[in-house]
């Protein structure tokens, strides 16, 4: 029962940690959409303000 017991919780273990592999990557992605908006917008500024 106890051998049992370890898997299940070794297999939610590895669950859960894929989630969060799965969540951090699409905060990341997220963040660098994030950033390349930011940098676009500033350049359309700059090139406002030159034109």
């Amino acid at each position: 029962m106890k051998k049992v017991t370890l898997l299940l919780s070794l297999i939610g273990n590895l669950v859960l940690f894929l989630a969060l592999k799965v969540a951090k990557e699409r905060n990341d992605a997220f963040e660098r959409q994030i950033i390349a908006a930011d940098e676009k917008a500033e350049l359309t500024r700059n090139y406002q303000e030159v034109g």
